[in-house]
C-alpha cells in the first residue's frame, strides 16, 4: 500500500480426501508492521501461515484426524527461504530474528 507502506499477507489451506479438494482456511490481510525488505515481508507472511497450520493440525487431531505427513508451506522468495533454513542473525536481519524465529 503506497499510503502506509504495509505489505499484504495471504495464504490458503486446502484439505483433500481422494479427488475432493476443499479450501478450509484462507486469509488476506495487511501486515501490522512495515517490512524493511521483501524478504522480511515474505517471512512475516510465512510465519502467519505457519501459526494457522499449527492450529489447523491441532484441530484436526482433536477431531480424530491425525496428520502423518508434514504440512508444506510454499514460499518462492529465495532470501526468505534462506533465512528460514539457516536462521543465522546478521546485522541487517537482527530485528527479524527477535520477532519471527
Amino acid at each position: 500500500d503506497k499510503d502506509n507502506r504495509r505489505s499484504t499477507s495471504g495464504y490458503t489451506f486446502t484439505l483433500s480426501h481422494g479427488d475432493d479438494i476443499n479450501t478450509i482456511d484462507w486469509k488476506a490481510k495487511q501486515q501490522d508492521v512495515v517490512a524493511l525488505s521483501s524478504a522480511e515481508s515474505e517471512l512475516i507472511s510465512a510465519c502467519s501461515a505457519t501459526q494457522s497450520a499449527v492450529y489447523i493440525r491441532q484441530l484436526l487431531m482433536d477431531l480424530g484426524f491425525k496428520q502423518d505427513e508434514p504440512t508444506v508451506i510454499m514460499e518462492d522468495n529465495q532470501a526468505c527461504i534462506a533465512m528460514g533454513n539457516n536462521p543465522i542473525t546478521y546485522k541487517r536481519t537482527k530485528h527479524i530474528d527477535v520477532r519471527y524465529h
